[in-house]
């Protein structure tokens, strides 16, 4: 799948989100959430070439392990924040 393709995924899920935030339905909510967050790691991995990406590809997917990889080394690039964003992704997740 392209960064695109990743991207309008992304906005796809968070527009879910919204509405069942307005539907008042948190789990639902959540879950959409957390994987407009997922699709925008790996969309960032894959356009900033990071080591996680090269392993989903050759692995032939994504594993819990490459997302935090991803968001450690996007961290390690343009500060901690990323890391307990993702963090916060996966509490809502889980």
């Amino acid at each position: 799948m392209e960064v695109k393709e990743r991207i309008e995924l992304a906005r796809k899920f968070l527009k879910e989100a919204k509405g069942y935030v307005t539907k008042e339905d948190p789990v639902q909510a959540s879950e959409k959430l957390y994987k407009a967050a997922e699709e925008s790691v790996k969309a960032a991995a894959y356009k900033l070439d990071l080591e996680a990406a090269k392993t989903a590809e050759d692995k032939g997917g994504w594993t819990t392990g490459l997302m935090f990889d991803a968001a450690k080394s996007m961290a390690e690039k343009f500060g901690e924040d990323i890391l307990h964003w993702w963090d916060s992704a996966w509490v809502l997740h889980i």
